[in-house]
C-alpha cells in the first residue's frame, strides 16, 4: 500500500489515508514516509463509512481476512437503497 501511495504522489495524485487509532502506532513508523493526508477515526466502522463516503471506487489487492471483510462491508453497503452508510 505505501509503495502505491507513494507512486501516486509521484504523479501528482491525492492519498487519504484514513485509520482506527488502535492501530495507528502499529501501521505507521519514522521510517516509512507519510503520504497526504492522514484522518484518525475511533474504530473500523466509522473508517469504511468514511472510506465509502471520500471514494468514488475500491481496489482490494491481496491480503488476509481482514482486507475481505472490508471488500464485503463495501460492496455490502453500496447494495442499499441509497447507495451509502
Amino acid at each position: 500500500m505505501g509503495a502505491i501511495a507513494g507512486r501516486l504522489v509521484e504523479l501528482g495524485g491525492n492519498v487519504h489515508g484514513i485509520i482506527p487509532k488502535a492501530l495507528l502506532e502499529y501501521e505507521t513508523t519514522t521510517e516509512r514516509p507519510s503520504y497526504g493526508k492522514t484522518t484518525v477515526v475511533g474504530d473500523m466502522h466509522t473508517r469504511k463509512r468514511l472510506m465509502a463516503k471520500e471514494s468514488d471506487a475500491f481496489i482490494a489487492l491481496p491480503g488476509g481476512f481482514g482486507t475481505m471483510e472490508e471488500l464485503m462491508e463495501v460492496l455490502s453497503a453500496s447494495n442499499q437503497a441509497d447507495n451509502r452508510w
